[in-house]
């Protein structure tokens, strides 16, 4: 046999074809695990990063052991206590306020009422608000969270 046919038989550190083909397995492997771990990143991601819209399709706070959602519809808010795995908590026994904010430091504070059987409504004031506090107070300790209104632009001069 010649040299040559040695040489695309045999592995050989100066055959240039086994070389250039084990540079591809080893790019091909570095792709795959960065495809691997940037995968495992964003389902990591997926589950400790909490979802901001909830089952009533309103925004979604954490309020300690609970979420609360609040949704904004004509001319009202609609506010539901949830619980860590996002199901609406039945409102018997559950109060419900709103703390409104305005642009000159003013608020109001409105309760809300019992609407449906697991969530809380009042209507909105006429002024526009830049944010909101929702509390709940649910045997005998309150949960809030706040939101922004999304709603209405509030310039502050």
């Amino acid at each position: 046999t010649s040299l040559i046919q040695l040489m695309t038989v045999i592995p050989y550190p100066f055959n240039q074809a086994y070389v250039y083909k084990k540079i591809s397995i080893m790019k091909l492997k570095l792709i795959l695990l960065l495809v691997l771990i940037s995968v495992t990143i964003v389902l990591i991601g997926m589950i400790f990063i909490q979802p901001s819209v909830g089952p009533h399709k309103g925004s979604v706070q954490k309020a300690g052991n609970y979420h609360i959602e609040m949704k904004s519809m004509y001319q009202e808010i609609h506010a539901y206590l949830l619980d860590k795995n996002l199901v609406s908590i039945v409102n018997k026994g559950i109060t419900c306020e709103a703390k409104f904010l305005y642009a000159d430091s003013s608020c109001l504070i409105k309760p809300l009422k019992p609407f449906g059987n697991d969530g809380f409504s009042t209507g909105i004031p006429s002024i526009p608000f830049y944010y909101c506090r929702v509390s709940f107070k649910i045997g005998g300790k309150l949960v809030s969270a706040g939101f922004e209104n999304q709603s209405s632009i509030v310039k502050n001069d």
